[in-house]
């Protein structure tokens, strides 16, 4: 089984949408499941909430099981980056991080 970072690097069609989310532009997705994760993610962080017709549409499209289980991931990755953040950890030394921060 392939891990979505792997995958990132494998396949340059993903490229393009890393680039749009460097540069803060919307990405033209390929499928509508991931233009449903984008959108989960974007009202999570952006309003603290999902109105009814996105849930709607993202438990049509993967059930709600697993709709609860990537909005645990949502809030997961959160406490993984204030975590972070707060404790000021690098990655590497040097290296420059992936996105400029705010």
């Amino acid at each position: 089984m392939c891990t979505p970072s792997v995958l990132i690097l494998d396949d340059q069609s993903f490229q393009r949408e890393i680039e749009s989310l460097k540069q803060q532009v919307l990405p033209e997705f390929q499928r509508d499941d991931e233009r449903i994760v984008y959108r989960l993610g974007k009202a999570i962080y952006e309003h603290r909430r999902v109105d009814d017709a996105l849930y709607a549409d993202a438990v049509s499209t993967f059930g709600e099981p697993a709709v609860v289980e990537l909005i645990g991931v949502y809030g997961y990755y959160a406490f993984v980056a204030m975590t972070l953040n707060v404790f000021a950890v690098r990655r590497d030394g040097d290296a420059p991080l992936p996105f400029p921060e705010q």
